[in-house]
Parts: C-alpha cells; sequence; structure tokens
C-alpha cells in the first residue's frame, strides 16, 4: 500500500488537475489528515457535519463501532480519495460562517478526546473515570441511555464498571459530543472540577 505522504500527494494532485483550480476545502481536509493524523479522522467519522460522507464510503461501515484506524489503514486509496473528495464538496457548499463552525467543532472535537484520555490516564482506568465524571453535575445526564438498559435497583455510582466494550466505544464519542455542546467557559470549568476530584483521590 501506498504511504500516506504518497497517497495524500496524489489525492491533491488528482483533485487540482480535474478541477484546473484546487478545491481549498479538499486542500485543508488533506493537510490537516497529514498533520493532525488519526485524531482529525475520528472526529470526521463522529461528528454529524461529516459523518454520513465519511461512512457512506465504507463498504464495511456495520462493523466498525468507531473510527478504528487498523480498519482506516485497510481501506483502498480510491476509496480513500472519493470520500475527501465528497467530503471537500459538502463543505465548500456551506456559507462561509457555518464553515468556519464546522472546522472549529472539528478541532474541538479533538481536544475534547485528548483531555478525557488524560483523565482516564490519571484514573489509570476508564472504570474510575467514568465514576467519577457521573458525580459531575454537568455530565451526569450524558449517562442517561446507559442508566436506562441497567436495572432499576442498580447503584449509579458504580455506572463505569458495566460498561461492555461496544457501549465503552459509542459513548466516549457521546460524552465527546455532550462536552463538545457545552460553552468553552463550562467545559474548561467541568475540567478544573473533574482535576479537583483527581486530586482529591
Amino acid at each position: 500500500m501506498k504511504s500516506l505522504a504518497t497517497y495524500l500527494a496524489a489525492l491533491l494532485f488528482t483533485v487540482s488537475s480535474a478541477s484546473g483550480l484546487a478545491h481549498p476545502q479538499v486542500e485543508h481536509l488533506i493537510e490537516a489528515q497529514k498533520h493532525q493524523g488519526e485524531g482529525f479522522l475520528d472526529a470526521i467519522y463522529w461528528l454529524p457535519e461529516t459523518q454520513k460522507v465519511f461512512r457512506r464510503h465504507l463498504l464495511d461501515r456495520e462493523q466498525w463501532l468507531g473510527f478504528e484506524p487498523e480498519r482506516w489503514r485497510s481501506v483502498p486509496d480510491a476509496t480513500k480519495s472519493a470520500m475527501f473528495s465528497e467530503l471537500g464538496e459538502t463543505l465548500e457548499a456551506l456559507d462561509g460562517a457555518k464553515l468556519d463552525e464546522t472546522w472549529k467543532r472539528i478541532q474541538d472535537w479533538q481536544s475534547i478526546r485528548t483531555q478525557l484520555a488524560l483523565f482516564v490516564t490519571a484514573m489509570d482506568s476508564d472504570e474510575a473515570f467514568l465514576n467519577l465524571a457521573f458525580q459531575d453535575a454537568a455530565l451526569r445526564s450524558a449517562f442517561d441511555a446507559i442508566i436506562a438498559k441497567r436495572p432499576a435497583d442498580f447503584d449509579n455510582k458504580h455506572i463505569g464498571g458495566t460498561f461492555t466494550s461496544g457501549e465503552l466505544v459509542g459513548f466516549r464519542a457521546h460524552l465527546t459530543a455532550h462536552i463538545l455542546s457545552m460553552t468553552a467557559t463550562k467545559r474548561h470549568e467541568c475540567y478544573s472540577r473533574i482535576y479537583a476530584r483527581i486530586a482529591a483521590h
């Protein structure tokens, strides 16, 4: 399989040659993937603004639990090229304000994912972090769908230990989206509370 650099260069050349002019959003997507890697693709896979295009090009999409780097590496170059081209066209159709907002959400998604990974590392496990996150009033409602699947007499303070592997993948994305919906101020206040709880452990 071609190296990532070769693939990206070929895609950019194809896009530029086909139109006579490079499509700015396709170029932006290519550059973002080149510099941001898997975090960027994770955001593209999950965000509502981009996920339909991304997943439509995955022939085995029903088997993907989330963005899976190993599966992505096995996707044919032609499929990747088609996905980026269509996604670029989708972004180009947005007006300026909506386009800027979409790119900001992509960046924020990656930032939140990184922050959550740091929390998990600090707590030594997903289970411990989720139990702690459930205690935060700003995050508790994110657990509603999971709690609805648990027995009525289940002690929710131990919710982190009940996730199946499949539930955990989806919930990480759901929690990321939940935090993304907050204002920047509320988000950082939430982070501060979690760090304080981690420090108190």
